[in-house]
């Protein structure tokens, strides 16, 4: 088991209940619905992240498994992802534009694809030998 991914995967746990908290209760005093639809789909995904990052975290515990670029392709992804939703939302209710954050949200998704699908080619090898 990598400790390192699971202790990660557990922090971003922690966070994404505490800010699916302040969205559910503090944030929707501060934005409009559609702010508080993008910060939901931002905690969503910090969620998935969370989830993805602790299966690797076991699953990489096989020796045949040391592909250590796919949950830090993963981690970077949501980090882009996520962060651009949470920046979008906060420059909104700081009325500030946040047109330049736009951009890093798919790249952030396609990265998260990227690994998802990296992962299964490594663990189709591995299921072939």
């Amino acid at each position: 088991m990598n400790k390192n991914w699971l202790f990660t995967s557990l922090i971003l746990f922690a966070l994404a209940i505490l800010l699916g908290a302040f969205g559910a209760h503090g944030l929707k005093l501060l934005v409009n619905s559609s702010d508080l639809a993008v910060f939901e789909v931002a905690v969503r995904y910090q969620f998935y992240a969370a989830f993805f990052l602790m299966g690797y975290s076991w699953v990489e515990s096989s020796e045949t498994l040391n592909k250590p670029l796919v949950p830090a392709f993963f981690f970077l992804g949501w980090f882009l992802f996520s962060g651009s939703l949470y920046g979008i939302v906060a420059c909104h209710a700081l009325g500030l534009n946040a047109v330049f954050l736009g951009p890093i949200t798919p790249l952030g998704g396609v990265l998260m694809v990227f690994s998802v699908l990296w992962l299964v080619v490594v663990l189709g090898k591995l299921r072939q030998k």
